[in-house]
């Protein structure tokens, strides 16, 4: 069998097969050009999700960094708030415990005398105790600004005190002898003209400094 005569019925092997199973040949070209487009969509599809996920991912990162900046104002806004009340709060128990300071010292100026006119001329002794612990407490809690001032009256509080105590020793010795009561007056009398004057004058002095703490404090 010649070349020619094979290659011939190869060839007609081949057309009576493609001609028997044409309709597999195109089936199969119809899938790959099927396959094609649905790659195709797919792959666009797959691509617009990647772009809308990660649009979504942004948009939550970017509400989560507003909600925190938001949380983070509010706290600030919370600890300024507090914090101006708190001043607020300070303020007025200032400005109430510097009124007590206050009274404290007049109260206990007013003790004194009587506590003198009881000893030096049989008048009834103040029941209650006198209320010049205060100043010292008032002054070092709330009051550093005004802390020698309140010393200095303690001070000069405590020695006019202790001279009516003295004085007060001297006039029972003497007991109701009118002569002996008189020279005591004489002798002891002279040192008031000095204890009084500096009593008063740190009275002045402790009332003077309060008053412009009592500006600062209320802010006037």
């Amino acid at each position: 069998m010649s070349e020619s005569l094979i290659r011939e019925i190869a060839n007609e092997v081949l057309w009576d097969g493609l001609a028997q199973n044409w309709w597999t040949y195109a089936v199969l070209v119809a899938l790959v050009a099927v396959s094609g487009v649905v790659s195709a969509f797919v792959t666009t599809y797959l691509r617009r999700r990647a772009e809308a996920f990660a649009t979504k991912a942004d948009f939550d990162e970017l509400l989560r960094q507003v909600r925190a900046s938001t949380e983070a104002s509010e706290s600030v806004k919370s600890a300024i708030a507090k914090s101006d009340w708190a001043e607020r709060e300070w303020r007025t128990l200032r400005r109430i415990k510097l009124e007590e300071l206050l009274t404290a010292m007049h109260e206990a100026m007013h003790r004194l005398d009587k506590e003198m006119d009881a000893r030096f001329f049989n008048e009834p002794m103040p029941s209650d105790f006198s209320p010049i612990w205060k100043i010292e407490v008032l002054s070092t809690l709330y009051f550093p600004e005004i802390q020698s001032e309140s010393n200095a009256f303690g001070l000069e509080f405590s020695k006019y005190r202790s001279w009516v105590v003295n004085v007060h020793a001297d006039l029972y010795a003497a007991q109701q002898d009118a002569v002996r009561r008189r020279l005591v007056f004489d002798k002891r009398f002279p040192e008031m003209k000095e204890m009084r004057p500096r009593l008063l004058a740190s009275a002045q002095l402790l009332t003077q400094s309060a008053s412009k703490l009592m500006k600062v404090v209320t802010g006037v």
